[in-house]
C-alpha cells in the first residue's frame, strides 16, 4: 500500500541531494547567479535550511523554528514539530501537502486546497503513521472522514501554511479494525518543496 509520507520524505530527499530544492550558489556579494567567486572562496551551496554548505550536497534535517502539526488523537495529543515539510509535488493544480515527524515514531501527513477556505475529503485527507494505541497507520481515505481549515495558503516557496483539521481516522485491513477521533488539529509549516 502506498504510504505518502515516507514517499515524500523519499522525494524530497532525493531532491535536495540533487540540489533541485534551492541548492543555489551562495556568492560574497549576496548574489545567487551561479557565477564564481574563486579569490575570495565565498562560493558554496546553500541548503533549504538556509545554511551554506562548503564540503557536500545542501543540509536539511527538516528544522523549521515555530512550525508544527498537531492533533488530539481520541485525546492524546500528537504534536510533531520535526522532519517538517509542505509542498506541492505530486499532486493536483491547486492542492498542498504538509507532513512531518520522524521515520520512527508518530507522523502527521495531511493534504488539502491550497487556498483560504474550508474543504472536505476528498480531495483533502489525513493520515497518522505510529498512532498512540498503536493499530497501524490510521488513515481518512480508509473509510474515515476529515475536514480541512486553511487560514494561511502556501503561493510559493518559503510563504507558510497554516490551518486546522478535524477527522475521522480509520486503519487499513489486514491491520485490526480501529476508528480514531481526531480533534484540535492544526498545522504551521513553511513551504519548502515545489
Amino acid at each position: 500500500m502506498f504510504e505518502p509520507n515516507l514517499g515524500l520524505l523519499a522525494v524530497g530527499l532525493c531532491a535536495i541531494s540533487l540540489g533541485a530544492c534551492g541548492g543555489a550558489v551562495a556568492k560574497g556579494d549576496g548574489a545567487t547567479d551561479g557565477a564564481t567567486d574563486a579569490p575570495t572562496g565565498l562560493d558554496a551551496p546553500i541548503g533549504p535550511d538556509g545554511r551554506i554548505t562548503v564540503d557536500g550536497p545542501p543540509v536539511f534535517d527538516g528544522g523549521q523554528a515555530g512550525s508544527f502539526i498537531t492533533g488530539d488523537v481520541d485525546g492524546v495529543t500528537v504534536r510533531v514539530e520535526t522532519e517538517l515539510m509542505a509542498g506541492t509535488a505530486g499532486l493536483a493544480a491547486g492542492q498542498i501537502w504538509v507532513n512531518g515527524g520522524p521515520l520512527s515514531g508518530a507522523a502527521w501527513n495531511v493534504w488539502f486546497i491550497n487556498s483560504v477556505g474550508t474543504s472536505a475529503c476528498p480531495p483533502g485527507w489525513i493520515a497518522l503513521f505510529d498512532p498512540p494505541g498503536g493499530g497501524g497507520t490510521l488513515r481518512s481515505d480508509a473509510g474515515g472522514t476529515c475536514a480541512v481549515t486553511v487560514t494561511r495558503a502556501a503561493a510559493a516557496l518559503g510563504d507558510v501554511v497554516e490551518g486546522t483539521f478535524t477527522a475521522t481516522l480509520k486503519t487499513e485491513p489486514p491491520s485490526d479494525p480501529r476508528t480514531a477521533a481526531v480533534t484540535n488539529g492544526a498545522f504551521h509549516v513553511t513551504r519548502n518543496f515545489q
